[in-house]
């Protein structure tokens, strides 16, 4: 391997042994756990003035969440660091406790930080570096853990938290505490610039010991997505490989292992992953993964160089960083303050498509073996091969609607309001009545997955946008779109939208007809009418004897019906207590504390 000065590192022989890693003292054959990184950092701060611990939360089981912040001068707030008007970098790892490489690597970073070349950077950047975030996940360590890699032969911890939840498919929803505090405490109040979230991955054998992603969400700015994944990236790879030799390329797996060439395609667009979610923040937000099949200890450098070249790179550009950040939060408040159809809509349907040109990825030989009964068994080999192929990482909107002027929410919502809050999104409060046409969701069709995941039997949900005047009282929320976080509002309040609060079950409590009674339901209460002659008669008059219904009409006006007369009925049964402001309109409203 080729080395150079950038890719040099303190020896291990001028490093006190308090400060060596776990995977250095062992020979690359254990991880730190949770107390190894603490006692690190403890140690680290009592050698720097340009390092800051921080807290920011407590895990399930009540260990402390620890980031380290380093600037020339020391940094002892979310407020200071942004007057500083330094691009803010968070460096955020062990986010899966089994993927544990990025964990070491950014400890040795931080000493870099502090007693290596790397303390220039701090003239020029505030760098954020959280090393286990997933701290519970981390204590469960066992060698029988993720044998889907190679070492540390000592084991590592689980992929979930102490509750079974995976916290990169949480960052939407908000469930898990540790989610909650990394949303609100850091990504709302440190608002960083650059967010790089690392993992190990496990998934195509290629030529790659690490491979990165971008934000893949079609919702977020467009110049922040291009600029992230065709300028930013590939400069980084480049040095990289010119300076270590170690190869590094988008994020993706093959369509088919057997045909590498037939496509190489990435993970969905999703914001309950990091990477997205950071995008519709309007942020610089990077994948990071490592390669399962190479040596812990490769894994490890390889970490460190992207995390490395990814903070150069950013002092290098910082003035074009903190002005696309910047550019891509004006965007978001602007397309706030108009409606048009076809000019400011929100995705609600997304599909993946390949890129108009393809790409040469690195992956190996594969052999074919004819068996005796005629079938063909595909064999591995160690030898690499280039395959050019589509490279499916590209994603379009299909289907969209207009962007609202901001959504209203009855007043006895406050868990959705609360909701809205972790995520720095803004809520107003009526102050007076307030009269204006909105758009309400018909829901038309819904249907629940069969299988459990994270906890939920996610629902799908068919919606109809219907205009109507309406008049909210005092008290009603109002969620204003001319706001920095609007897409990921927009992401929530849609129904229909793939990560809504909706698809999380948040409105089931309102769906009771559509989601527990079936056809039959009426069918059976027509039938139990004959012991029911007053209600026989009601029934008769409003619904099956009145001209003015057509048959369709009469088959929700009796689902109604009956669900009034068991008790199920309120003012939302069977919709969605959201609505979208499409007249613009002044109100008065106080912003809610």
């Amino acid at each position: 391997m080729a080395s150079s000065k950038k890719s040099s590192r303190l020896s291990s022989a001028r490093i006190s042994p308090a400060l060596l890693t776990v995977a250095e003292k062992s020979n690359y054959e254990a991880t730190s756990r949770y107390g190894d990184v603490k006692a690190f950092l403890y140690e680290l701060k009592s050698h720097s003035s340009q390092m800051t611990l921080h807290t920011f939360g407590k895990t399930t089981e009540g260990r402390d969440l620890l980031m380290a912040v380093f600037s020339d001068t020391p940094i002892y707030s979310p407020i200071q660091a942004l007057k500083s008007q330094k691009p803010i970098v968070l460096l955020q790892n062990n986010i899966h406790a089994g993927e544990v490489c990025p964990k070491e690597a950014s400890m040795m970073l931080m000493r870099e930080l502090v007693f290596g070349d790397l303390n220039a950077l701090l003239k020029q950047l505030i760098i954020l570096v959280i090393p286990i975030y997933n701290a519970d996940g981390n204590e469960r360590i066992s060698d029988a853990n993720r044998l889907s890699q190679i070492g540390p032969e000592k084991g590592v911890g689980v992929r979930t938290n102490a509750l079974g939840l995976d916290l990169n498919r949480d960052y939407m929803k908000i469930e898990a505490q540790e989610t909650e505090h990394l949303i609100r405490d850091v990504y709302v109040q440190w608002s960083p610039d650059v967010i790089i979230d690392g993992h190990t991955t496990d998934g195509s054998r290629h030529g790659y010991d690490l491979t990165y992603g971008f934000p893949q969400n079609p919702n977020a700015y467009k110049k922040l997505i291009d600029f992230t994944r065709d300028t930013m990236l590939p400069t980084v790879r480049e040095r990289i490989k010119k300076d270590t030799g170690i190869e590094m390329f988008y994020y993706a797996d093959f369509v088919d292992f057997r045909h590498p060439e037939k496509g190489w395609a990435t993970y969905s667009h999703h914001a309950r992953y990091g990477a997205s979610y950071g995008g519709l923040q309007n942020r610089i937000a990077i994948l990071m993964e490592t390669y399962s099949y190479v040596s812990f200890k490769r894994r490890i450098d390889a970490a460190y160089h992207f995390m490395r070249e990814c903070l150069e790179f950013t002092a290098q550009n910082a003035k074009q960083v903190k002005a696309l950040v910047r550019e891509a939060e004006t965007d978001a408040i602007q397309r706030g303050t108009f409606y048009d159809p076809k000019k400011n809509i929100i995705g609600i349907e997304i599909e993946k498509i390949a890129f108009e040109k393809p790409v040469t990825v690195i992956g190996y030989e594969i052999k074919e073996k004819k068996n005796s009964d005629g079938s063909i068994s595909y064999l591995p080999t160690n030898k690499k091969k280039l395959y050019t192929a589509p490279y499916f990482g590209k994603y379009r909107i299909t289907r969209g609607v207009a962007r609202p002027f901001a959504y209203l929410i009855p007043k006895a919502e406050h868990r959705l309001i609360k909701k809205l809050k972790l995520h720095g999104i803004a809520a107003e409060q009526l102050l007076s009545d307030f009269t204006a046409t909105v758009e309400y969701f018909k829901v038309q069709d819904i249907k629940v997955s069969e299988q459990c995941f994270q906890g939920h039997r996610e629902v799908t949900i068919s919606v109809e946008r219907v205009p109507i005047e309406r008049t909210f009282h005092a008290g009603d929320f109002i969620v204003p779109m001319n706001q920095p976080s609007s897409h990921v509002a927009a992401g929530l309040l849609e129904p229909d939208s793939d990560d809504s609060l909706a698809h999380w079950n948040y409105f089931d409590n309102y769906l009771t007809g559509k989601l527990r009674y079936e056809k039959d339901f009426i069918v059976e209460y027509e039938y139990n009418l004959i012991d029911l002659p007053r209600t026989r008669e009601i029934y008769e008059k409003l619904i099956e004897k009145n001209p003015a219904l057509n048959e369709e009409e009469k088959q929700a006006e009796k689902m109604k019906f009956f669900l009034t007369a068991v008790g199920y009925e309120n003012e939302f049964v069977n919709q969605i207590p959201v609505f979208r402001l499409i007249e613009q309109k002044a109100y008065s409203a106080v912003v809610v504390c």
